[in-house]
């Protein structure tokens, strides 16, 4: 099908131009503005596909899903973690109990009723107390950190539209393996963009912005205002032309992509 796309838009694109460089009329191929194999990054059976060919889609819409039993396992174990406010507790109350005993250890010292080596045994308690409450809070930053990791493991096999479009085609099912392969095309159609090329000869009455009237190969007659957002400025040496992008509006997704055209650009 796509060769067949391909194989159009050139015939389209390459109908002869009239011997006068000053002509403003040129054949032209309408195309979406773009067109997208949506896929997924992680590896797994695909669960559920919530859209059809056809469908219009927003982007950031959920369009599929693989299985992720495993991974939301995952997140509840990360979760709990991240809960876990008993370790960070029990340190808590070890640094205070050992810098009172300390602080008595301290007192009793200077009246020669406990010897050096009981109160630096008292301080060595206190420097390994501070020591397993940081290692609590820590732990308590890790256990974050490891549930904002196994979320993003869930997020990853959710699949969203990258774009508002209508989906073009739907290229794998419910139970079959995602593998570094599109599970969708989806195609943005508002705007369209209309291709054509031009002699070389009229690139100075073309600019950007500029305005030009489309009229459509198809049961409409009248003609649909695009404007100029693309010239290349890479020149075909054998042809001695180069390639114009128009944008053209399309509310309504009235207009249907890879119709055969006319561009005119007022002088």
């Amino acid at each position: 099908m796509q060769a067949g796309i391909a194989v159009a838009a050139a015939a389209a694109l390459l109908v002869p131009f009239p011997a006068r460089a000053e002509q403003s009329s040129f054949p032209c191929y309408v195309t979406p503005n773009v067109t997208i194999s949506v896929g997924s990054s992680a590896t797994g059976v695909l669960e559920y596909v919530t859209v059809k060919p056809g469908s219009l889609v927003n982007a950031g819409q959920v369009v599929a899903r693989l299985e992720s039993s495993f991974e939301e396992a995952e997140v509840d174990v990360a979760k709990a973690k991240a809960e876990m406010a008993a370790p960070l507790a029990k340190a808590e109350i070890q640094t205070a109990f050992s810098e009172r005993k300390v602080n008595r250890a301290q007192e009793l010292s200077k009246t020669s009723a406990i010897g050096r080596h009981e109160l630096d045994e008292a301080e060595t308690e206190q420097h390994l107390a501070r020591t397993a409450q940081r290692e609590a809070l820590e732990y308590n930053h890790l256990s974050e950190v490891e549930l904002k990791r196994a979320r993003t493991a869930v997020d990853l096999r959710t699949v969203r539209s990258p774009i508002d479009g209508v989906v073009v085609d739907v290229l794998l099912f419910p139970g079959e393996l995602v593998k570094q392969a599109p599970i969708m095309t989806i195609a943005q159609l508002d705007p369209l963009r209309v291709q054509l090329v031009v002699p070389a000869a009229t690139m100075h009455r073309l600019r950007t912005g500029m305005a030009a009237d489309v009229r459509l190969d198809w049961h409409e007659s009248r003609t649909h205002q695009a404007k100029v957002v693309l010239i290349n400025p890479v020149l075909e040496p054998a042809t001695r032309t180069v390639v114009l992008h128009l944008e053209l509006p399309n509310p309504g997704h009235q207009i249907p992509p890879w119709l055969s055209c006319a561009a005119t650009f007022s002088p």
